[in-house]
């Protein structure tokens, strides 16, 4: 087992240190997401989400009021976050989607007079794609200038001294001295089993829309059992980062089905139904994806270590 913190540590002491990782990248990042460099507010956002995560997973060692606090800020810096990182994200993929388009599809000679849906024209799809890039870029722009806002508002400065103060003296619980090789490995089974009766509603289905909320869930299950094994790789070594790198897999690979749904919804909105359907067949073929992939990622050996 390649590890560096030994299964007789503290639980404590393994949780504590990932929080404290997590924090000071929070702070690292912030000043890089004010100076809009690129791909700073992404890692922000995930350093948010992965604390919240771990005071999810880990709440049986925390004690509930100062961990519920800190908890319900974190949630508004993810949403402020999450709002200029999902406009970017989006705004990428209309141009790729763009860029891959037949000549025909985006030709200027092909465009219709105003008023297309009224005459009952067809708009070829590459404007479309045009008018929902420039959409989404005047939405990350306001998106940004509310990060900008709220990183230098007291309200996010008052987060940082309460969160410092957390990860420097957290608030345990008895159970948090005993040893991290008796007490952690129920957490990400926990994680775990949250994937698998999420994936068990989803199978459940009955229509496509009712499965595409539910494979959403899945994800936002794997993402916090893929941050639960990262957090106990310095315990367990190469099985936990193996068991991570599954949950990251399903994640990226339900992560585009989402946003394409997303995007579904966008050019529905702009009523073109040939994108509509290229969107609806994508996801068609990430479910496809996600059924083979669920195989591998369920095997009972991946998760062996877990039974320590």
């Amino acid at each position: 087992m390649d590890a560096s913190t030994p299964a007789g540590a503290p639980a404590a002491q393994v949780v504590g240190g990932y929080l404290r990782e997590q924090a000071a990248e929070l702070a690292a990042r912030a000043p890089q997401v004010c100076r809009d460099e690129p791909d700073a507010v992404h890692k922000m956002r995930v350093a948010t989400r992965r604390l919240r995560s771990a005071l999810t997973t880990y709440r049986p060692l925390l004690r509930k009021k100062p961990t519920r606090t800190l908890k319900h800020e974190l949630t508004w810096l993810a949403g402020v976050l999450g709002a200029a990182r999902d406009s970017e994200v989006l705004h990428a993929r209309v141009l790729a989607v763009r860029a891959g388009l037949p000549a025909q599809a985006s030709s200027p000679s092909t465009a219709p007079a105003p008023g297309p849906a009224a005459a009952g024209l067809a708009v070829p799809a590459g404007h479309v794609l045009d008018r929902v890039a420039e959409h989404l870029v005047g939405v990350h722009r306001d998106a940004m200038a509310e990060v900008t806002r709220a990183l230098g508002s007291q309200r996010y400065a008052a987060l940082r001294e309460r969160l410092d103060a957390y990860v420097t003296r957290p608030p345990w619980k008895k159970a948090a001295a005993r040893r991290a090789g008796s007490v952690l490995p129920r957490f990400v089974r926990g994680a775990w089993k949250r994937v698998r009766r999420r994936a068990e509603a989803a199978e459940a289905a009955r229509s496509h829309a009712e499965r595409v909320v539910h494979l959403h869930e899945v994800r936002k299950a794997a993402k916090r059992a893929r941050y639960a094994a990262e957090s106990v790789e310095g315990v367990y070594g190469d099985p936990a980062r193996r068991f991570a790198e599954a949950m990251q897999e399903l994640q990226d690979v339900l992560g585009e089905h989402q946003d394409s749904v997303v995007a579904q919804h966008l050019v529905e909105d702009l009523g073109h139904p040939e994108l509509v359907e290229r969107e609806l067949a994508l996801q068609r073929d990430r479910e496809q994806e996600y059924l083979a992939l669920w195989e591998r990622v369920s095997s009972p050996e991946l998760r062996g270590w877990l039974r320590t």
